[in-house]
């Protein structure tokens, strides 16, 4: 049974492991989509520069919005900025409960919040 070796990039504190033992360890590289959202020309450039012909998959790390809000907001009590930003990009209505409460299944009962959703394959 043949194994593929995946990267994780959480943050920018680790692209160095990305050339640890040769980039041809590994087939392909997975994003935090709140990475991804907040520092997108940054993670394009490393990707590019360190991870050409590899294959990316986005983690959509939707569980983060499931949490006490007190886990996705900084000191100041604010929504962290990149968690922040992923909650933009996924719109309503995480975009409005982030930082408030966690969101829970009865937060997509209608096909008015579910039809726009991005993540959604409802139909």
């Amino acid at each position: 049974m043949h194994i593929d070796h995946w990267m994780m990039f959480g943050t920018f504190a680790e692209q160095d492991h990305f050339a640890y033992p040769t980039k041809e360890a590994y087939k392909g590289v997975i994003i935090n989509a709140n990475m991804a959202a907040y520092a997108s020309e940054g993670l394009a450039a490393f990707l590019l520069e360190k991870t050409a012909n590899h294959t990316y998959i986005i983690d959509p790390l939707t569980h983060s919005f499931q949490h006490d809000p007190y886990y996705i907001s900084g000191k100041d009590g604010e929504l962290k900025s990149s968690i922040g930003a992923i909650a933009g990009a996924y719109g309503s209505p995480v975009q409005q409960i982030a930082g408030q409460r966690p969101v829970t299944p009865a937060d997509f009962r209608t096909d008015e919040v579910l039809e726009p959703f991005p993540l959604c394959q409802c139909r």
